[in-house]
């Protein structure tokens, strides 16, 4: 269960904020700066705190090779705010990854095709929670999604600290990529028509205990069940044929009446590790 992971989460980025606070307390000369960035870091424990949660196995990758205009009518967040967590390889090992997308207000948006504003953090092994992408404004055109790096104080920071190691700068902004392409197979994932979000409830008993020591709850998040099944890493089956998941592509299927009807795309959970990368439609045929 995950339930842990997002709370985690919280608690690390409001003791990093408290650490910002006390640092411009001792540091007169970065007050304003460390003020700042304790205050955005709080912005984001809040956001994840309030978001709708997700999780999202990290070998899942349906995008992959596929075009994007089939793709961006479909990416919508399924709420005004979510919160992504998934696997993610580090160092040959596993660990995890955490994107916060909240929608833009019409009023902030630049350009019509200004979509969602993400942050990420990841968990090594054995380390604590971290900050490693800010402010990264997501805006869809017809054929792809852009990313555009906004200077909020943790994105200058990480910037920094990215320079201080000898390393590019845009580091964290480049990495990012892969939050993309993770919310982009959430949003895919949630229009196929054999697949709805399942809501995993902590212990209600758990959190009772949790509430009278003072400590943050264990959030409800949401998984996908495809076709009655909860997405794991292998489907239990029944000992017939085994075969990868993938994707059915949506296609017209002819009727013994006559009539013609539009079957929507569909994923197809299968019994062996992996995914087969498919061909697929998404929007119905005008005729």
């Amino acid at each position: 269960m995950k339930w842990s992971a997002f709370t985690d989460a919280v608690e690390y980025l409001q003791a990093t904020a408290k650490a910002f606070d006390k640092a411009a307390a001792r540091l007169p000369a970065d007050r304003q700066k460390l003020k700042h960035s304790a205050f955005e870091i709080n912005m984001i424990a809040e956001t994840l705190k309030n978001s709708q949660k997700f999780y999202l196995p990290g070998d899942l990758n349906l995008i992959a090779g596929k075009e994007y205009t089939t793709l961006i009518p479909l990416m919508r967040l399924p709420f005004k705010t979510i919160a992504l967590l998934s696997e993610i390889p580090i160092n040959n090992v596993t660990g995890q990854v955490l994107t916060i997308a909240f929608e833009l207000p019409e009023d902030q948006k630049q350009t019509v095709n200004d979509w969602v504003i993400i942050y990420s953090l990841i968990k090594p092994p054995g380390h604590d929670w971290d900050v490693c992408a800010a402010g990264i404004k997501l805006a869809k055109s017809e054929d792809r999604i852009e990313m555009y790096a906004m200077e909020t104080p943790m994105s200058l920071h990480i910037s920094q600290a990215w320079k201080q190691f000898g390393q590019d700068p845009l580091t964290s902004f480049n990495e990012a990529k892969t939050d993309v392409d993770r919310l982009s197979n959430l949003c895919v994932m949630l229009a196929l028509k054999n697949v709805r979000p399942q809501i995993d409830e902590p212990p209600p008993k758990l959190n009772k205990k949790r509430a009278a020591s003072g400590k943050l709850p264990l959030y409800a998040y949401h998984v996908l069940e495809v076709d009655g099944e909860v997405w794991g890493p292998h489907s239990k089956g029944d000992g017939s044929a085994e075969y990868r998941s993938h994707l059915r592509r949506g296609h017209i299927r002819r009727l013994s009446d006559g009539r013609a009807v539009w079957v929507r795309a569909t994923y197809v959970h299968g019994r062996m590790p992996g995914f087969v990368s498919k061909d697929y439609a998404v929007k119905e045929p005008t005729v």
